[in-house]
C-alpha cells in the first residue's frame, strides 16, 4: 500500500472524510482545513499542514508575520510557522523509527498546530492593534 492509502485509511478510521489529491490527502478538523503529504520516497518522514491561516498584504505587515512566524516556530516544537507571499501556512514536522507509527503523533499533530495558529493570530491581533491599526484578517 502506498503511503497515501495508508493515510486515507487511518482517516477513514478515524472518522475523517479525507479528499485524495495527487501526493496529500486534505481533510476538516475543529472548522480548518489540514493536509496530509504523503512521499513514498521518505517513508519515515511525516507532516501535516494547516495551510492559509492568514492572509496580509500591506509590507508593514508582511514584516509583522515574518517576525511572529519565527517567533512561533522558536518556541514550538516541531512545528513551523511560514510566512508565503500573501498568506501564513504552519507545519507539523518529525521523522518517525516506525513509519507505521504516525497515528501515534497525529493526535499531537493537530493539537500542536491549533495552538501555533491560535498563538500567531494573538500576537497579530494585539500587533494590528498597536501598530497597523487594522484587523488584519
Amino acid at each position: 500500500m502506498s503511503k497515501l492509502e495508508i493515510f486515507r485509511d487511518f482517516l477513514l478510521h478515524e472518522g475523517y472524510r479525507p479528499q485524495a489529491h495527487d501526493d496529500f490527502l486534505s481533510f476538516r478538523h475543529e472548522g480548518a482545513y489540514f493536509l496530509l503529504p504523503a512521499d513514498d520516497s521518505d517513508p519515515t518522514f511525516f507532516q501535516v499542514v494547516l495551510p492559509n491561516f492568514w492572509r496580509f498584504g500591506t509590507p508593514a505587515e508582511a514584516k509583522a508575520v515574518r517576525d511572529t512566524a519565527a517567533a512561533i516556530t522558536g518556541s514550538l516544537k516541531a512545528v513551523k510557522v511560514i510566512a508565503g507571499p500573501e498568506n501564513v501556512n504552519a507545519s507539523f514536522e518529525t521523522v518517525l523509527t516506525d513509519p507505521d507509527a504516525f497515528g501515534e503523533v497525529f493526535g499531537r499533530a493537530l493539537q500542536s498546530l491549533q495552538f501555533a495558529r491560535m498563538q500567531f493570530c494573538a500576537v497579530m491581533h494585539a500587533r494590528s492593534s498597536a501598530e497597523l491599526g487594522e484587523d488584519g484578517v
